[in-house]
């Protein structure tokens, strides 16, 4: 990952680099009015840009930016955009191993490699379920907001919209 400048913005790998930083730590351009994100990675980051600008349409998504795909890209995504914020002080040393134990919890349930797609209503309330096993209110309460809070993280960057765990 680049080296975080001023307010948490990753610094250009040069003064002639095409991408702007974000304040989310990622790379983006604004293309036909709509910022596009191509990842945190300036090289990454650069090569989809350079694949997205060949294409020379506006609505295709470039192929390094497509949202994450299974369980193990989306925790890996979610962990280290919240290394990140801990990197950047806004966020603790301590919830950030809250979030990484709820997220090598989903991880154990649905496995890396099951697709996010995959993933319906049925099978969210039976992750519910197995977080409840032997754990008081307050704590399910805890984990069902981490959880979600994971889920959530893949509408936001871009992947499945609508993956909520009923409280």
């Amino acid at each position: 990952m680049a080296k975080k400048g001023p307010k948490g913005k990753p610094k250009k790998p040069y003064a002639a680099f095409p991408l702007t930083p974000h304040a989310s730590g990622q790379w983006c351009k604004k293309i036909g009015g709509t910022v596009r994100y191509f990842g945190s990675d300036p090289d990454r980051a650069l090569k989809a840009w350079h694949e997205y600008s060949l294409t020379g349409d506006a609505d295709v998504a470039p192929p390094d930016s497509l949202p994450p795909t299974t369980v193990g890209d989306l925790v890996s995504d979610f962990l280290d955009a919240k290394k990140s914020a801990v990197e950047t002080k806004e966020l603790t040393h301590r919830t950030f191993a809250d979030y990484y134990r709820s997220a090598m919890r989903l991880v154990g349930f649905f496995g890396s490699n099951r697709k996010l797609a995959t993933i319906g209503g049925d099978d969210l309330e039976q992750y519910r379920t197995h977080l409840a096993r032997g754990v008081s209110l307050v704590t399910l309460k805890r984990r069902v907001i981490e959880a979600k809070l994971i889920l959530n993280f893949a509408g936001q960057s871009g992947g499945r919209e609508g993956a909520t765990l009923p409280l």
